[in-house]
């Protein structure tokens, strides 16, 4: 008889290291820049490093804004902004062994466009009235003229001109139902400004005033 001789079965085992680090390394960009004018858009970007990779919130003044969970990195986009958004901006970093929380302060500047109007103007029931805005601040604003009336309905004009940041409304045989609020509004680079002209007609023989009333959208 023949024997065969059998090797016992080898068992290999391999032993794996798992590396678990807290939130380091944790930022909070801001593009283009801290500092800038309103109506541009801003974009947020949070970073941090860790093991397992860390949940990121993107927060303002303690309100949070943003989140992700296990992700390296955090992007949150913000505009056209205003001047209610400067405030202090934070981006925490959080994962089972730890957080880490960094900060930064956006400052939002006015835009420099400014909207002039009339000044008060009378004018005789049935006579033509003449009505100017002017707009500084911007190269080539965009303005608009509407009207409401005592329904609050309102309507888009039909201005003169734009030329040097300069637009006319012209009315002509002027009643009552010229009665209302007539508004000069100017676009620039993603701001508005509004001016606002009321215009009362009392009847007959009457002239109507002009109250000249400065409204920043």
């Amino acid at each position: 008889n023949t024997s065969v001789s059998r090797s016992p079965r080898q068992r290999v085992c391999e032993s794996v290291t798992v590396t678990t680090t807290p939130p380091s390394n944790t930022s909070l960009w801001v593009s283009p820049s801290q500092d800038f004018v309103e109506g541009r858009s801003l974009s947020f970007t949070c970073h941090s490093d860790g093991a397992p990779p860390p949940s990121l919130a993107l927060s303002r003044e303690g309100v949070e804004l943003s989140r992700v969970d296990s992700a390296p990195s955090l992007t949150f986009s913000l505009g056209p902004a205003s001047l209610q958004d400067s405030a202090l901006y934070q981006c925490e970093a959080t994962n089972q062994l730890g957080q880490q929380l960094v900060s930064t302060y956006v400052s939002v500047r006015a835009h420099p466009l400014q909207v002039e109007t009339s000044p008060l103007l009378s004018a005789d029931r049935g006579s033509a009235l003449v009505l100017s805005c002017r707009a500084s601040g911007c190269l080539r604003p965009t303005i608009t003229w509407s009207r409401s009336d005592q329904n609050q309905n309102r309507s888009v004009l039909q201005g003169a001109g734009n030329q040097d940041g300069l637009s006319l409304l012209r009315l002509q045989d002027l009643d009552l139902q010229d009665q209302g609020e007539y508004q000069c509004e100017a676009e620039c680079d993603g701001v508005s400004r509004t001016r606002t002209i009321q215009v009362r007609l009392y009847g007959q023989n009457h002239s109507f005033d002009v109250f000249d009333v400065f409204d920043v959208v």
